[in-house]
């Protein structure tokens, strides 16, 4: 198999979400930056180190408060308090 390449610091972004942190002997070091599409991934603590493949961030439509989502829930039903 393979082993996949990491990503270096100052790369830009393929995709928005979390990137791990990866150690210099390929093991991850619990730690996790947030990057966004096209924006160069942010400098690691240590020298070695790179950044891992993405949880991707996953949205259709970007949420506001004017878009109105949840307000239903805020209504009282007629059976009393919630």
């Amino acid at each position: 198999m393979a082993k996949e390449k990491n990503l270096e610091s100052g790369d830009r972004t393929p995709k928005s979400g979390q990137y791990p942190v990866i150690g210099p002997r390929g093991d991850k070091t619990g730690r996790e930056v947030t990057s966004v599409e096209g924006r160069p991934l942010p400098p690691t603590q240590k020298p070695g180190e790179g950044h891992g493949k993405p949880d991707v961030i996953k949205r259709k439509k970007p949420w506001s408060f004017r878009s109105g989502a949840g307000m239903q829930d805020s209504v009282p039903s007629e059976g009393g308090q919630r």
